[in-house]
């Protein structure tokens, strides 16, 4: 019976140790994707009188990559991907006025790696399910467009993990999340110069926001002796720009081109909306990025109307305590 791409699911749980792999998973990733092993070989060129290069090969290095693929992402699975790309310490609690609301704070942590890993599972149960243990994200994108007529925020990521074992029989795929996805007709944008991130609307603009996220996470292999494995022994964390956030709106006045420049350092907020939870509180991921508007590029909406794409590659901000924000709101108290 051949690989059904149907019936191929793509399945993961926390770790409590890095590299400790899970006994079972704990969570289905509907947005799917897949686990694929790597190998590098040393294949020396030799010369020994005939026309053949080489003689013989010799593995030097396994583990493995993942990948997330693009997809609608929703406010109860996004908490338990971003505690492997933010924090993996941060917990629910309940804002002010609310009962059923709860909010997640992911702040990217600046002076410690705290990051979750993650065990895999992959593939069509029915033929053979691989696992991968210390799965590591690398990067991860959040995107959302008012103009495309499917739009709604989307979630897509990749990283690493070791060297994939298999399971037989197959674990049994944790039941699917059904949460709330959240339209980009719905996105609210605040930019601030001088106020708190969150003080100034930028209202009937907006036409699509994007958020890179990178966590600078390294992977290092060290010498293990005559059993080492050939995968890599632990990891590490490197600087980098924690967050770009792109902005395509509209033109109806030169205020953001302005701010482009005078090279004005600007506080974007964009809260991506869902539906109501409770009188005053609603589903939503909202996004703080600081730092100038770099890049600049023009553009269109449906053929007609002058646009201007701005990208701000993230700083470090004293209000935030850190060069990247996450606030998530569902109506879920854990992971």
């Amino acid at each position: 019976m051949a690989v059904e791409l149907a019936f191929e699911t793509l399945l993961a749980s926390i770790e409590s140790t890095r590299g400790t792999a899970i006994a079972a998973p704990t969570h289905l990733i509907h947005l799917g994707g897949s686990v694929t092993p790597t190998q590098s070989l040393n294949r020396p060129a030799e010369s020994r009188g005939v026309l053949a290069e080489a003689f013989r090969t010799i593995m030097t290095r396994t583990g493995a990559t993942f990948e997330i693929t693009e997809g609608p992402i929703d406010t109860r699975m996004l908490p338990f991907l971003l505690s492997g790309i933010l924090d993996g310490n941060v917990s629910a609690t309940t804002p002010g006025g609310a009962t059923n609301t709860r909010e997640w704070t992911f702040k990217r942590t600046m002076s410690s790696d705290n990051l979750e890993s993650y065990t895999l599972w992959f593939g069509d149960s029915s033929v053979r399910q691989l696992i991968g243990a210390y799965a590591m994200f690398l990067e991860a994108t959040l995107s959302n467009d008012a103009s495309a007529e499917d739009g709604v925020l989307t979630f897509s990521g990749n990283g690493e993990c070791r060297k994939l074992a298999t399971n037989s029989p197959a674990d049994a795929a944790p039941a699917a999340i059904a949460g709330v996805m959240l339209p980009g007709q719905m996105m609210s944008l605040w930019i601030d110069t001088s106020s708190s991130f969150g003080t100034t609307a930028v209202t009937g603009r907006l036409v699509s926001a994007s958020h890179t996220l990178r966590t600078g996470v390294t992977f290092k292999y060290l010498g293990g002796g005559s059993a080492a494995t050939l995968d890599f022994a632990t990891t590490g964390r490197s600087r980098v720009i924690g967050i770009t956030t792109t902005l395509v709106m509209e033109l109806p006045d030169f205020t953001q081109y302005d701010n482009w420049l005078a090279h004005d350092t600007v506080k974007v907020r964009v809260r991506h909306n869902g539906a109501t939870i409770e009188s005053g509180f609603n589903h939503y991921v909202q996004v703080d990025t600081a730092g100038p508007f770099e890049a600049l590029s023009w553009g269109t909406n449906a053929d007609s109307n002058r646009t201007i794409e701005l990208t701000v590659e993230g700083i470090y901000s004293s209000e935030l305590t850190s060069d990247c924000q996450i606030v998530v709101r569902n109506a879920s108290a854990s992971l």
